[in-house]
């Protein structure tokens, strides 16, 4: 298995390593295809092998970094006013813009100050992912759209 991009993270494989129909084949490469007894894809045939490879690199999320060191004073929050049940969460249930008397903006606050990623690089990948709803939308993912 590769060790980096592309190959299943560490905790996927087990002590024992790889099952054997995923061992490497002789020249190195991962096996292509489905594991013996994995139920057929219904239509595969007629999905666009580039919309496919598309679809699948949306499976390579953006590098994201938590600096767990600032995350000291996180949990206080919660110990301390622990009305989460009552309370509207800004940018999950709240639409950017929206108020209410309820809202809590704790989480989003504080992983605004702890996550940093390569802005570039998400706005990157969003397109990809907005590519291909597209192309789930208008059907232009099959041959015969």
């Amino acid at each position: 298995w590769a060790t980096g991009a592309g190959g299943p993270p560490p905790w996927a494989t087990g002590a024992g390593g790889p099952p054997p129909w995923a061992q490497p084949g002789p020249n190195g490469e991962p096996p292509i295809g489905p594991p013996p007894g994995a139920p057929i894809m219904r239509w595969m045939e007629k999905l666009k092998p580039e919309a496919m490879m598309r679809y699948g690199r949306t499976m390579h999320l953006p590098k994201l970094y938590v600096d767990n060191k600032k995350l000291d004073g996180f949990l206080e929050h919660f110990i301390n006013n622990n009305n989460c049940a009552n309370s509207l969460c800004v940018n999950d249930i709240l639409e950017e813009g929206q108020t209410a008397p309820n809202a809590c903006a704790h989480c989003s606050t504080w992983a605004k100050k702890v996550i940093s990623y390569d802005e570039a690089e998400v706005a990157q990948w969003k397109e990809l992912c907005a590519t291909v709803l597209q192309s789930l939308e208008d059907g232009s993912i099959y041959y015969d759209a």
